[in-house]
């Protein structure tokens, strides 16, 4: 007698559902997922070749010459007429017959072009390489190991429109920035530590102001565009400009005045010299970093950030030169609307914290001497408040009594602080308390702060949700912050979740 052989379960699954497990499958692993999944039963293969989506994210490898790169053309040709996202690894530069090719015959269906390069090709040869007409690239990422990049993402209006989104072109025998005219960008990250040719200032402006309409996201890494002597760059108006990432290494003011934007949400400054954003060996001597050839005037970084004080939500400074108080306590008395404040490393950052701590004097020891003060303006100006006379509360000047007595950053919920003593935690907390704030929703603090706690000291557990961690700033390597768990015990003790 024959008995029919079993089905397995994941055979039975229907085409719809496998589609849908292949979905799951692209947003994890868009590499080597379409692989695996095809090798799972003869069902899922047929499953998987019918379906082009599956095969649309093309990773190639050009490291030698002889390479044939079967893997690339068979996905080529499995995608059908899918958009494509592509990936290449370089540790040489792209030959003739491999732009032929793998980039002329698909070029119409790129849609993002991702290039990691390496062995000390110039960013400007890949990008030279490349250039093709590719009507629906959206975003062309590059980095160019192990400290730079150029990130540069467009609205894609028409298929028609030129691309214009990957900078020089090939026969370019000098490159130049001149002749790189993006329309319709959105994003533009520009790290050039290693550029050989780096933007001057004039081009960069001829870009954003190009992009003012559309641009929502500018980061930027590096000396400070040139600008000749005697010359000035108005500020640009943008209309969707988010969120500013500026990390330098001289004066940051020239780049920061091209900037206006009502809608500016989140700001991050950061002096590469103290705060590396990438990792340094502080053991040698030299670290490969350039001298600090201007610095930035504190008076006027101050002035030009207020521009945006009214619209901020999230601030981070890290490693900033130091700041003059009074301007300090004017200027985050205006942030009214700030919810996430990162405070990293000496100088500037840790004067605006001391300031914070005690809203609004950066002198812990006048921290007391300044809440009675305050409990004798409240009693003074408690009925002039209180008064319908007019007259009455203009001469006590009530409204500016309000104003000084009001919290600093009162809708704040994620705070970052180093270098805080344990006492002026305790008296910013016991502040908010009064305030009647409620708890932030996170807070993170140097790791010191947590292996020199007191055991006598009763932590205020309710002061936030989650409580995290970062390396001290003065043992900081570079690169970016690794905020560890820490748990609060039944004793109000903390703990590092990785370390326990």
């Amino acid at each position: 007698m024959c008995f029919p052989r079993p089905v397995s379960a994941a055979s039975r699954l229907s085409d719809d559902i496998l589609y849908y497990i292949f979905g799951f499958v692209m947003i994890d692993d868009g590499d080597k997922g379409p692989t695996t999944i095809s090798h799972v039963c003869r069902r899922w293969r047929i499953a998987a070749l019918e379906a082009p989506i599956l095969w649309t994210n093309i990773t190639m490898r050009m490291y030698d010459l002889s390479q044939v790169h079967n893997l690339a053309l068979s996905r080529f040709e499995r995608s059908g007429t899918r958009p494509l996202d592509i990936t290449i690894h370089c540790t040489r530069n792209i030959c003739d017959q491999e732009r032929k090719k793998l980039i002329f015959p698909h070029a119409d269906r790129i849609r993002r072009l991702v290039v990691y390069s390496t062995g000390g090709l110039l960013a400007e040869d890949i990008w030279a390489q490349l250039n093709v007409h590719m009507p629906l690239l959206e975003s062309f990422d590059t980095h160019i190991l192990p400290d730079s990049r150029f990130y540069a993402v467009r609205q894609v209006t028409s298929p028609e429109d030129p691309t214009y989104l990957i900078p020089f072109s090939l026969p370019t025998i000098a490159f130049d920035w001149w002749h790189w005219i993006p329309v319709g960008l959105t994003s533009l990250t520009l790290e050039s530590r290693s550029f050989s040719t780096h933007i001057p200032m004039f081009p960069l402006y001829t870009i954003l102001s190009d992009n003012a309409a559309t641009l929502q996201h500018f980061a930027y890494e590096g000396l400070t565009p040139l600008l000749g002597e005697g010359y000035f760059c108005p500020p640009i108006q943008y209309r969707q400009l988010r969120s500013l990432y500026l990390s330098y290494f001289d004066d940051v003011l020239p780049l920061l005045e091209l900037f206006q934007s009502a809608n500016l949400h989140s700001l991050t400054l950061r002096n590469y010299i103290t705060c590396p954003s990438r990792s340094t060996s502080r053991d040698d001597g030299d670290q490969g970093l350039p001298e600090l050839l201007f610095a930035t005037s504190p008076d006027q970084l101050l002035e030009a950030l207020a521009r945006w004080s009214g619209s901020l939500r999230e601030l981070e400074i890290y490693g900033i030169d130091d700041l003059p108080e009074e301007q300090s306590v004017r200027y985050l008395r205006t942030l009214v609307h700030l919810e996430r404040l990162y405070l990293y490393g000496r100088g500037g950052a840790e004067r605006l914290a001391q300031i914070l701590f005690y809203q609004g004097s950066s002198e812990a020891q006048n921290a007391e001497s300044q809440d009675s003060e305050a409990l004798d303006f409240e009693s003074q100006y408690s009925e002039a408040r209180e008064s319908q006379d007019a007259e009455v509360r203009e001469s006590q000047d009530v409204e500016a009594w309000d104003a000084m007595a009001a919290p600093l950053l009162p809708k704040l919920t994620s705070l970052l602080s180093t270098g805080r003593s344990h006492a002026d935690l305790q008296h910013y907390f016991d502040i908010r308390e009064r305030q009647n704030l409620p708890p932030l929703e996170k807070l993170v603090l140097d790791i010191n702060f947590f292996t020199e706690m007191p055991c006598s000291l009763d932590f205020p557990k309710d002061a936030a949700v989650v409580f995290k961690a970062v390396d001290d700033p003065a043992h900081f390597r570079g690169g970016p912050l690794e905020e560890r768990p820490m748990i609060v015990d039944c004793d109000c003790a903390l703990h590092d979740v990785l370390m326990d």
